[in-house]
């Protein structure tokens, strides 16, 4: 498989070029409303718009005190078949080790490794480095290339005789893979097939979410979101701690113990919710105050549970997965196991090649290291000068025919043809940067500064140096804090529906233009050589302008809507098991794919791509639905936002069906839009306001209405068709009923009290509560939802063992509680200890020992926890002590006090449905008992 001849830049289309009048230039929204600049984006997908001479903004950033971190990107690790190759090298390793036959060995980046260009001796060949054979005509060929063949056959006899053997057992894999990914409907026994699905799919992709929550209130807990969230609670905790001791002399001893603790800090008080007395947050608790915080079950003890029911029982029944260091129950497992597996054993996710692995791939964000724009255009000079010397002195630059160009000078730089040979090969992995090198790519990206004035490189009301021929482009349609909201704009009706989402009507000048950040306001993007965007295509398919405001070029590349689901069906030829893994992969902008690769496909399978360099002083705008990417030639300074003309209407419902399919949130309700839309278009007022500033006909208008009004009724057959069902329609009348009105008042004023917990924390990350978005499809709710509270679904099993202390010895326990704590708890964290020095040790043990029988040891290992942290308390269903379920329901309390929606889980009425279905009788009847369904 190719990844393009970068030798040679193919020949690629030309974006075209507009050159508007002064006339023209002054409503952006209706010079693109154009019907021969709409014909153009449609059949091109990207415009450039050069401004009328004289248009020229001041850029109103201040060079030194506006501020930014970046992105170091590694341009080989956002190649999606290096990726997909190194994913699949590290499944297929997992494979054979379970088989107890020796792994392939891989280089240390193995994204680089599985490159085409990829230096590899005989020897290389032979041990299979990184994946590769060796074929009988001198050449190579990848593992993963054999399996996206889907003909393991053919190369039965292209390969040396000694590696048949091994082409047996990738065989095997790739059966096994297509079965557990359901990469071929019609390929294999179903009943094979669905023996790996609950463990590998995502819950949500299954409908599976309330299953997996009911199983314990643990469940709860570990959700990624939440899991991070008991993180920094913890931490809370443990100042909190210190901070009392401090506090005290007596408490001075202990400081040092309390600060190393971290697994599960004692209380002398476990059950002190049951007057509320912590409605506060733990860090809002004065320190002289003698209450110890609650105590609350580690992150820590959380993985250490069975990742399938969250409980740690049977320890000896208990496997930890070599790959990820996950804990299994043997009788939880979709195929039972009776014993411990003679070799190395790992989980479903990591024998698919886990795509957790390369988590981190292509980015780093670094947030501890800021820029001034002054230090970044600095520190792009000097990398420019060590790349070049880096390439001159490994001989490349002849090599790869680049071509230099002298400024007379001294220095030296590279011509805009020969920046591209360079962006590809190091994307392509021909050649690559060393680790150890200082030259890091970096790309500030995403820039969304809060501080007044740096929210735009335009003129604004809040610059400080504004002059008087600043004032003509700070109300400018074109200044990009405006576009979003000039004349024509629909934006405006998205954000009305974000603003007054209670039902009341909100006047236009009350809209507020904050309410969808990276969309309705302008995000800065500060380039650095060779920094790259990847391809995607724009939020609910937009369309988006992008200004140079100055420094080096930008290169683009697009393809455009009519040929989208052809570049879909490509991406899935080249990584389908990747794909499958993350199903919203192309809209997560780490993927970058060349054109030459592209332009190489067969003629079936090709697409036109189009390119343009953009350069200070124009727009780019990207029309609905259009893959674009690119990369920067140097430091250079841009600026994005979206926009949206009438003929983007179509795409809005068209954008929520691909989400759903994919599992990527919405960030408006759409139909709550086009609600809007279409009760203003019956006024014959605002059909006239239409006409004049968007250019669309009277007959235009009408059509758009009649769509409008069809795809609403569409919606609503939806829901009649769900409701045919008579088992969820009954189990619906036994559920709370609250109307939409009441229900977004209530959220708001939960966000109120939990904006104020934000400020008071003084918390670094902006979390909104997702009261809108389906837990399982993502999108936006409407019309009606169900939210499920598995919160209090949890607090009803919640045994609170009340100790009756009187007042002497209450205050007597108050004064002594970290001696207390010591007296009491000793032997326990003596245990605990042990306990951490006991796995540590196994583990460092199993990363030592290559014998066969080491994956054993690290096994027994967990057997011994039981023997080692015996408690005598009582135990619940699930094997776990009473001391250990108060902790993870203190937790659970603390979390839902900081958050009044925490545990809420919103489901549109499709999913919900969908869910129901996979729960028994009494799962059925506890959800409904937290149940309330929202609507109209």
């Amino acid at each position: 498989m190719s990844m393009g001849n970068i030798s040679k830049i193919g020949k690629l289309g030309q974006v075209p070029e507009l050159h508007p009048t002064n006339e023209e230039f002054k409503h952006p929204i209706k010079y693109l409303s154009k019907p021969e600049n709409i014909k153009l984006g449609e059949n091109f997908g990207i415009l450039k718009v050069v401004p009328p001479k004289g248009w020229e903004p001041r850029f109103s950033l201040d060079w030194d005190s506006f501020k930014f971190h970046t992105r170091i990107q590694k341009l080989h690790e956002l190649n999606l078949r290096n990726r997909s190759r190194a994913c699949f090298v590290e499944g297929f390793n997992c494979f054979l080790t379970s088989k107890g036959i020796d792994p392939f060995p891989v280089d240390d980046d193995l994204c680089l490794g599985v490159s085409n260009d990829y230096k590899l001796s005989k020897y290389d060949l032979d041990s299979h480095l990184n994946g590769w054979f060796r074929t009988n005509d001198g050449g190579k060929v990848h593992i993963h290339d054999i399996f996206i063949s889907k003909e393991t056959r053919k190369w039965f006899y292209k390969i040396m005789d000694d590696d048949r053997d091994l082409l047996k057992k990738l065989s095997l894999y790739c059966k096994y893979l297509s079965q557990t990914l359901r990469l071929n409907d019609n390929h294999g026994d179903e009943k094979e097939k669905k023996k790996f699905d609950d463990s590998v799919l995502p819950p949500e992709v299954s409908h599976k979410t309330l299953q997996k929550l009911l199983i314990s209130p643990a469940a709860l807990l570990v959700q990624p979101q939440n899991f991070k969230k008991l993180e920094r609670m913890k931490t809370r905790i443990s100042n909190t701690r210190m901070k009392n001791a401090e506090s005290s002399n007596k408490r001075r001893k202990l400081h040092d113990t309390l600060n190393t603790q971290l697994l599960t800090p004692p209380t002398e008080k476990p059950s002190t919710f049951e007057n509320s007395q912590f409605s506060t947050p733990i860090n809002n608790i004065p320190s002289s105050d003698p209450i110890t915080p609650p105590d609350i079950i580690s992150p820590e003890s959380l993985d250490e549970t069975c990742v399938i029911c969250f409980s740690a029982h049977s320890p000896e029944r208990t496997l930890i997965c070599d790959g990820c260091s996950r804990g299994f129950h043997m009788d939880c497992l979709s195929y039972r196991l009776d014993k411990v597996p003679k070799f190395d054993w790992f989980c479903n996710e990591c024998l698919v090649g886990s795509t957790s692995v390369y988590a981190d791939y292509g980015f780093e964000e670094e947030f501890a290291n800021k820029f001034s724009l002054n230090e970044f255009s600095k520190y792009c000079k000097e990398w420019e000068n060590e790349f070049y010397n880096y390439l001159r002195n490994h001989n490349l630059i002849d090599k790869l025919q680049l071509e230099v160009i002298e400024d007379g000078k001294g220095n030296h730089k590279f011509s805009e043809v020969s920046v591209e040979k360079l962006f590809w090969h190091l994307t392509n992995g021909t050649i690559r940067i060393p680790k150890s090198s200082k030259l890091k790519i970096r790309y500030g990206a995403d820039i969304n500064s809060k501080v007044p004035g740096e929210l735009s490189g335009f003129p604004n009301k809040d610059s400080i140096s504004n002059n008087n021929e600043d004032d003509k482009y700070i109300d400018d349609e074109w200044n990009l804090t405006k576009l979003p909201f000039a004349k024509g704009s629909l934006l405006e009706y998205v954000c009305k529906s974000l603003n007054d989402e209670t039902g009341s009507e909100v006047e236009s000048s009350e809209v507020k233009p904050e309410g969808i950040s990276g969309m309705s306001i302008p995000w800065i993007y500060v380039g650095g050589p060779l920094s790259t965007f990847c391809w995607h295509k724009e939020d609910h398919y937009t369309l988006s302008a992008n200004y140079s405001h100055l420094g080096a070029p930008k290169k683009w590349y697009g393809i455009a809507n009519k040929d989208c689901e052809k570049f879909d069906k490509i991406i899935n030829n080249i990584a389908p098991e990747y794909e499958a893994k993350q199903r919203d992969l192309m809209h997560q902008l780490v993927s970058m794919i060349s054109p030459n690769e592209l332009n190489e496909l067969d003629d079936t399978d090709k697409i036109p791509i189009y390119e343009t360099i953009q350069r200070p002083g124009e727009f780019i705008i990207t029309f609905p639905k259009v893959y674009h990417s690119g990369f920067n030639y140097g430091f250079n300074v841009n600026e994005a936002v979206n926009f949206t003309l009438p003929l983007w209407i179509p795409y809005s419902t068209t954008a929520i069906k691909d989400y759903e399919k994919v599992g990527k949130e919405c960030v408006f309700d759409t139909f709550k839009l086009l609600k809007k839309i279409y009760i203003d278009l019956q006024d014959e007022q605002c059909q006239r306001e239409w006409m004049e500033d968007t250019g669309i006909t009277f007959d235009q208008i009408g059509e758009l209405v009649e769509w409008v009004k069809n795809q609403y009724n569409e919606e609503i057959a939806k829901f009649q068709e769900i409701y045919k069902d008579e088992e969820f329609s009954e189990l619906l009348n036994k559920v709370e009923k609250v109307k939409i009105v009441d229900y977004l008042k209530e959220r708001k004023i939960i966000k109120k009290e939990d904006n104020k917990i934000k400020e008071e924390e003084d918390e670094e990350e902006d979390e909104e509560l997702e009261d809108r978005v389906c837990c399982d499809c993502k999108t936006r709710v409407h019309f009606q939802w169900m939210v499920v509270d598995i919160y209090k679904d949890c607090m009803k099993g919640r045994k609170i063992v009340v100790k009756e202390v009187n007042k002497q010895e209450e205050q007597k326990e108050l004064k002594t509680e970290f001696e207390l704590e010591i007296k009491t708890d000793n032997n326990y964290r003596d245990k605990e200890s042990e306990w951490e020095a006991i796995i540590r040790e196994a583990r460092e043990s199993g990363k030592a020992e290559t014998d066969e029988g080491h994956t054993r040891k690290r096994r027994s290992s967990r057997r011994k926890r039981e023997e080692t942290i015996e408690i005598n308390e009582d135990k619940d269903d699930n094997g776990n002590d009473d001391r250990a379920k108060e902790q993870v329901y203190s937790a659970l309390e603390l979390l839902h006090n900081e958050n009044n929606a925490f545990g809420q889980c919103v489901f549109c009425m499709g999913c919900f449905s969908k869910e129901l279905q996979n729960l028994n009788a009494s799962e059925k009847e506890r959800v409904i008992s937290v149940s309330r369904l929202v609507g109209e």
